[in-house]
């Protein structure tokens, strides 16, 4: 197979980027032109699938959040003004929209208040972005679907500033266009595909850093990196596994004698990043108490066997993801291939002859995913089945694959060249259907919460004159369960929220009353005090309930 050049080590390579790009240019005319040309093709259908059906996804729980807090308005702000009131879904979905009253100052104090561990500068770019593109569903995950473009690039650089290797970094390039992860969050209004391209951008300016030889060099690429450190903290907190993977390399170059000078600049870069985040940790550490009760899903207990299936499921899901629920052929099949070839990939960074590229990758996978996992497994809790916390590990993990291949091609004869050619096609090909059917489903399994939200909406929207209740007891994503059932129910439908279930006052020339998602106080309520049975209609999900029916009791 003449597709791949031999992988040049990064020891070795004295090559100037002048020189690399113009032998990029010389490959397209020769026998290597097949790599590029399947590059061209994964970054042209790569784009493609992040912008695709943009619009015509269920628009969940954590999006509707994202609008809540671009729009400006807390969540107290909307329920003091829609409490006990019978609205229209559009009513609802006015508080997603940037309006002139509300400022950045007012997206920044409500992030403090009420996710204060979510830092707002992904909600404050997009409140410009929503100002200036408008903010339907469509439009607010435009944003994300850019940035996860700006992951190719970053991609590349990563890989070229760590392995030398322009085959290495097509392949990466490749990999992840076409990942499933990545065009999954890049169709989601939340901050992570923003998150994966600060990821690959600061560690490749970390490789750019260590290798300057000039004062100016090392001071403008060090800086940089101490800003876009920053900067990722700022997109979400969970950088600092990244930080902390940097620092390990630097730390292990100087204990293997490999590098002793690059110590000190990497504290003062560190330092620099402290600082500049500095504000925004203070609002963490103020706010432990409301971060505790946001973040108490993660508190959750599953079976073990279930927790390392997910696991497992998670991390096949960089390469291929054919359907949005578990499925015999993807938990029994694809997920012991895609696994394996992973492990496999890591071996085989461990046994690299530049040593430099284990003391680099397995860091920034392992420092994410073992946090993660160790805490799962040694206190308890779901933190580790949550796929985006991993992402850091999974731009590290297509660098090994790719790492893996180019090595297959280097060496072995034209036997085992031929075959490790179409098992490389097997898993492109595997990325290519995997994005087919995510990117035409309405929904996939990151929008678990609201699995069964699209036929709730579809049941009520049913009903000639329906009513809609909705008992709340406070929390966000309350609200956030009545929002993303307004993008998706009918406009005659009318929606009411109470605080209490005393308050609800079934009178008004209804045709139909449903109870969404109701609570054992609802229900003890209408039986005990109003002697009503409520009688389910229509069982949409064991936990879901929604659609009753309220007969008296003769």
């Amino acid at each position: 197979m003449m597709m791949f050049g031999r992988c040049q080590n990064s020891g070795r390579c004295s090559t100037s980027t002048k020189n690399k790009m113009q032998a990029i240019l010389n490959d397209l005319k020769g026998p290597n032109s097949l790599l590029w040309l399947l590059v061209l093709l994964a970054v042209v259908f790569g784009v493609f699938f992040r912008f695709h059906n943009l619009d015509k996804k269920t628009y969940w729980n954590d999006e509707v959040i994202t609008s809540l807090r671009v729009s400006g308005y807390s969540a107290q702000e909307v329920i003091d003004q829609i409490d006990r009131k019978e609205l229209t879904p559009k009513d609802f979905l006015c508080f997603q929209t940037p309006n002139a009253a509300k400022t950045a100052e007012d997206i920044i104090e409500t992030a403090k208040v009420e996710d204060p561990h979510i830092p707002p500068l992904y909600y404050l770019l997009v409140h410009y972005w929503a100002q200036a593109f408008g903010s339907g569903p469509g439009q607010i995950r435009a944003f994300s679907a850019v940035a996860s473009c700006f992951v190719l690039p970053a991609m590349f650089w990563f890989c070229w500033e760590l392995f030398a290797n322009r085959y290495i970094a097509a392949l990466a390039l490749l990999f992840a266009a076409l990942s499933p992860v990545n065009v999954l969050y890049a169709q989601e209004a939340r901050t992570y595909s923003l998150y994966t391209t600060v990821v690959l951008t600061a560690s490749a300016l970390l490789l750019r850093a260590i290798k300057q030889k000039t004062k100016q060099g090392k001071f403008i690429c060090w800086t940089l990196y101490a800003i876009a450190s920053a900067f990722g903290l700022y997109c979400q907190p969970f950088f600092t596994y990244v930080i902390i993977a940097h620092g390990m390399y630097v730390f292990l170059l100087a204990q293997k004698k490999l590098d002793k000078a690059q110590i000190k600049p990497f504290m003062l870069a560190a330092l620099g990043t402290a600082i500049i985040f500095s504000p925004w940790l203070f609002v963490i550490l103020t706010g432990a108490r409301e971060i505790a009760n946001n973040m108490a899903f993660v508190n959750s207990t599953i079976a073990t066997a279930t927790w390392f299936k997910i696991v497992a499921m998670n991390f096949c899901r960089i390469f291929w993801d054919f359907a949005p629920e578990h499925t015999f052929i993807f938990t029994y099949f694809a997920v012991p291939l895609v696994v394996l070839m992973e492990l496999a990939s890591i071996v085989a960074i461990f046994k690299a002859k530049e040593e430099r590229l284990r003391l680099f990758l397995i860091p920034l996978i392992a420092v994410n995913s073992l946090a993660l996992m160790i805490g799962d497994l040694g206190f308890g809790g779901v933190r580790a089945i949550v796929a985006r916390y991993f992402l850091a590990s999974y731009m590290g993990i297509i660098a090994t694959c790719a790492y893996f291949f180019a090595s297959k091609f280097q060496s072995g004869n034209i036997r085992q060249k031929i075959t490790w050619g179409i098992l490389l096609g097997l898993l492109i090909f595997g990325q290519f259907i995997s994005l087919c059917h995510q990117t035409n489903a309405t929904h996939w399994w990151s929008k678990a919460a609201n699995r069964f939200t699209p036929s709730v909406a579809k049941t009520i929207s049913q009903a000639h004159v329906p009513l809609v209740v909705y008992c709340y007891n406070g929390q966000l994503s309350d609200l956030a369960d009545v929002l993303t059932l307004s993008y998706l129910v009918d406009p005659k439908v009318k929606i009411k929220m109470l605080k209490q279930p005393e308050q609800a006052d079934f009178s008004g020339n209804f045709s139909d009353i449903f109870l969404y998602m109701p609570t054992d106080q609802m229900r003890q309520h209408l039986v005990n005090d109003l002697n009503l049975e409520v009688k389910p209609m229509d069982n949409v999900g064991v936990l879901y309930l929604v659609r009753l029916k309220l007969i008296p009791v003769n």
